[in-house]
């Protein structure tokens, strides 16, 4: 089947917001970082890369089209036989990126593109790879822009270039993709009847947004370089990274079932509370009274059962979930507060209300501009952002060893993380993957504004939280009332 043939060529409401939000400084790309045990053989990853990369149409498309215009006039060409870019190198060596294919600056809306880490969606395909060797392991970065694909599309691909490698040019079984089904996410599962009948939650949920102002966690410089200088300290996404181990993971999930939470409502209690304390630490060391609203942005699978074979796309929305200081005191209803709304964000589909706002936008040119204006969201959009990808590749039937970890081509598969995209005062972006029975937590963050030790000091406040789950915990299970209500207490 030529992925070309099922490529829907328009652009989604989520996509066109990704695009006009792409900017030089802060590009709209996430990362999958891949650890592995053992050396990798350059030439036969370049030919896993560019196999897997034909059954994911939108990851092989240029866009056609200034995103500042009105979504009609946007569309998605496919590449034939695209080549994925892979620059590969010894162990900290910085990434080189693909050149402008002219004398000229690479231009976007109004902007000069000179930050290398930016990709030009109109002269190069949606995903590059970085592979970096040491003695006897290496790393793969796989480098995302969000306009066409998201984290478990993201993780598709990956599922088949591990594939792929593990093939070396025979035959190779691979989950039967169908790109097909993209053209099911502009509507991210939902009918339009239902659509309709959101619109008034979609309504006061966007009064919410725009009636707060969180604070970022950092405006000024921290004097940080990452351990880099020059052009090089903006070629490596800056990151701290934590673990849960199999018995500490287990633990969680026990202590936040028994609470009727989800490890990512948990989750969401300890980033608030560990935001939290680091506000508090910054008014001791600053003597500043700090704004304790705290907001943190979380992406909302949007996919349905049937869904499960789509090809690398974007079907999530987003909630941004606000609490300020007057609950951080209080762990247990902390934690029941979040529990009530994340229940209404699913069982309302309320993830899809910023999909819903850009689309209307994108009727006219430059609404989604003004969408996405940081006027409009008073500089800050949100403090943090959490994404959990949960267990992508639990049903990977690849061989594994005896701890559960991925085994490929001669290479093990010892950790996977993800690096959500950082924005314009959101300095902070967290990605949790469960893999081979562990959590792991990686927080990407802006090196310019926060410092390697301001990380630490957050990233082990969650993972702390965490570890102790009991924290929040009451003597008895939680009782959610109103489930379907939205919570006003924040």
């Amino acid at each position: 089947m030529n992925a070309s043939e099922n490529l829907s060529s328009g652009v989604s409401a989520f996509e066109h917001y990704m695009l006009v939000d792409d900017r030089p400084k802060y590009p709209m790309v996430f990362w999958l970082v891949m650890t592995l045990q053992g050396q990798a053989d350059e030439a036969r990853l370049s030919a896993a890369l560019n196999s897997a990369v034909s059954h994911h149409p939108m990851l092989s498309s240029h866009l056609v089209g200034d995103p500042r215009c009105r979504r009609a006039n946007l569309l998605w060409r496919h590449v034939k036989n695209a080549i994925v870019y892979l620059d590969s190198g010894p162990t900290g060596a910085p990434f080189r990126f693909p050149k402008a294919q002219s004398s000229e600056a690479v231009t976007f809306g109004k902007e000069n593109r000179t930050n290398s880490l930016a990709i030009d969606l109109s002269r190069e395909i949606g995903v590059r790879a970085f592979l970096r060797q040491g003695i006897d392991n290496c790393t793969v970065h796989f480098q995302f822009h969000h306009s066409v694909t998201d984290g478990l599309g993201a993780m598709g691909f990956l599922e088949d270039v591990l594939r792929y490698y593990d093939g070396a040019g025979a035959k190779v079984a691979i989950p039967p993709r169908q790109p097909a089904l993209i053209k099911r996410r502009h509507l991210c599962g939902l009918n339009p009847w239902q659509i309709i009948r959101l619109i008034p939650l979609f309504l006061v949920r966007a009064y919410r947004f725009y009636l707060s102002n969180p604070e970022p966690l950092s405006l000024g410089s921290s004097g940080s370089s990452n351990g880099l200088v020059g052009d090089a300290a903006l070629q490596c996404p800056a990151r701290e990274c934590g673990q849960l181990s199999a018995p500490e993971l287990v633990h969680l999930k026990s202590a936040s079932r028994k609470h009727g939470a989800s490890i990512n409502d948990a989750l969401l209690t300890h980033v608030f509370s560990s935001v939290d304390s680091w506000q508090r630490a910054k008014e001791l060391s600053d003597g500043k009274k700090r704004n304790r609203r705290v907001r943190v942005l979380v992406p909302v699978n949007m996919r349905q059962a049937q869904d499960h074979l789509m090809s690398a796309a974007n079907m999530i929305g987003m909630v941004f979930i606000d609490r300020r200081g007057s609950l951080f005191d209080r762990p247990a209803q902390l934690l029941q507060s979040i529990v009530k709304e994340m229940r209404a964000v699913k069982r309302h589909g309320l993830g899809f209300a910023l999909n819903f706002a850009t689309g209307l936008a994108g009727l006219v040119r430059g609404g989604v501009g003004a969408v996405a204006s940081q006027c409009l969201t008073w500089r800050c959009a949100a403090t943090v952002v959490l994404s959990n990808l949960g267990d992508p590749l639990a049903h990977c039937d690849l061989p594994r060893d005896t701890s559960g970890q991925i085994m490929t081509g001669g290479l093990t598969l010892s950790c996977l993380e993800l690096l959500p995209p950082l924005r314009l005062y959101t300095n902070l972006a967290i990605g949790v993957v469960t893999y081979a029975g562990r959590l792991t937590m990686t927080a990407h963050y802006d090196h310019t504004l926060l410092s390697k030790q301001d990380v630490r000091f957050l990233l082990n406040g969650v993972l702390a939280g965490a570890r102790a789950a009991n924290a929040v915990a009451v003597s008895a299970p939680l009782e959610i009332q109103g489930g379907e209500r939205l919570v006003t207490d924040f």
